[in-house]
């Protein structure tokens, strides 16, 4: 693979608009590098992001570009399930960039990225990604919309790469993960408890109400499932009637274990 040089590459002038996008981000969470991308079959890459010379770095280094291609399914994965040791070693003593978590959505056109990091000594930061995950996809929601002449401009502009490799690599925890969950829902189906009272829902039904809870809106869990935004419309409407909840808001208060209802997205 031939050396890629983003300082001529338009994604390294948009870093200014992507690090005043992401300032928030910092100042509250101390979240010190944010990325945007989005993979396409043939290979190419629509990508920004808040470091440029991490960034440069990382596309050029043989622990990426000379790697098996890992499929990871939606949702979140920590950096350090599934990127070398020795990388992720460079990227915090190097680049100050650690604690990382990539945030995976699957599209019928292209897989869509998004990578946060922070320093090391943020140690606040992983509490928030086990019990404040939602935080993140509402960061989501909020960049995918000012960002939307970037990225615009971004998809004129892909990087291009190899044609994918397709003796790819599959993520076998992953797949123990589903394995146990279809277990436990073989067992217990998909049910929530409303005022002591035992609801079971549909796979569509629960896999739109946990991305309610992650704090995503219909137009995102439409994308995300595949489906048009009427018929998240349809299956919210079915579980408002199920549980008896007027409306999304008094349908979340309502839950009393959430947790159980999130790992429903594995």
């Amino acid at each position: 693979m031939s050396t890629i040089h983003l300082n001529n590459h338009p994604s390294w002038q948009f870093a200014d608009d992507m690090i005043a996008l992401c300032e928030q981000l910092k100042k509250y969470l101390g979240v010190n590098y944010f990325d945007y991308g989005r993979t396409y079959p043939d290979g190419s890459m629509l990508l920004l992001y808040t470091d440029r010379e991490y960034v440069n770095y990382f596309l050029n280094d043989p622990i990426y570009t000379d790697r098996p291609n890992i499929i990871l399914s939606p949702g979140l994965h920590l950096w350090n399930s599934y990127i070398d040791n020795n990388f992720l070693s460079i990227a915090k003593n190097k680049f100050n960039h650690d604690h990382g978590i990539t945030l995976l959505r699957k599209t019928n056109l292209y897989d869509e990225v998004f990578n946060f990091a922070t320093s090391s000594n943020n140690n606040k930061i992983l509490d928030l990604y086990l019990n404040k995950s939602g935080l993140f996809y509402r960061f989501i929601d909020y960049f995918l919309d000012e960002a939307q002449e970037l990225i615009k401009k971004s998809e004129k502009n892909r990087i291009k790469f190899n044609q994918l490799d397709k003796n790819t690599l599959n993520n076998d925890i992953q797949d123990d993960y589903k394995k146990f969950i279809n277990y436990l829902n073989s067992t217990k189906g998909y049910c929530i408890n409303i005022s002591n009272t035992t609801v079971e829902l549909t796979h569509r039904e629960a896999q739109c109400l946990t991305y309610l809870i992650y704090g995503q809106a219909t137009k995102v869990i439409a994308r995300n499932l595949g489906i048009s935004p009427r018929t998240v419309e349809v299956y919210f409407d079915n579980l408002k009637k199920k549980t008896r909840c007027k409306n999304r808001l008094e349908l979340i208060s309502q839950i009393s274990d959430k947790n159980s209802v999130l790992a429903w997205a594995l």
